[in-house]
């Protein structure tokens, strides 16, 4: 079991949760017990997308992560990797945003 730094101030006191951080701080809290940190195993696939827009960068990540939200199930985090315009005489015409999407990994390729 993983211990957190923070544990040895939390043994006097019973019951007590320390605050964490909001991202999956509800997941840490389950499996948090008696000054134990408690991990469960998960594993997370991450694949690249590259969304487009005639609009903006983010409406190109956001169509990438709704499109593949249609067929991916349980999707976690999305990292940009890359921005880039597609320009045409001299004038933008889409914007292109290349992401890492991660999701929960369930056994099939």
């Amino acid at each position: 079991m993983l211990r957190r730094p923070d544990c040895a101030r939390l043994r006097d006191k019973k019951n007590t949760v320390p605050s964490l951080p909001s991202t999956g701080a509800e997941t840490i809290r389950r499996n948090y017990v008696q000054g134990e940190l408690i991990m469960t195993e998960s594993v997370y696939k991450v694949v690249e997308l590259v969304g487009t827009s005639t609009d903006s960068w983010e409406k190109a990540a956001t169509a990438a992560v709704e499109r593949a939200g249609q067929s991916l199930r349980d999707l976690r985090v999305a990292e940009v990797v890359e921005q880039d315009l597609v320009i045409e005489k001299g004038k933008v015409t889409a914007y292109r945003t290349k992401l890492k999407v991660s999701f929960k990994y369930e056994g099939k390729d």
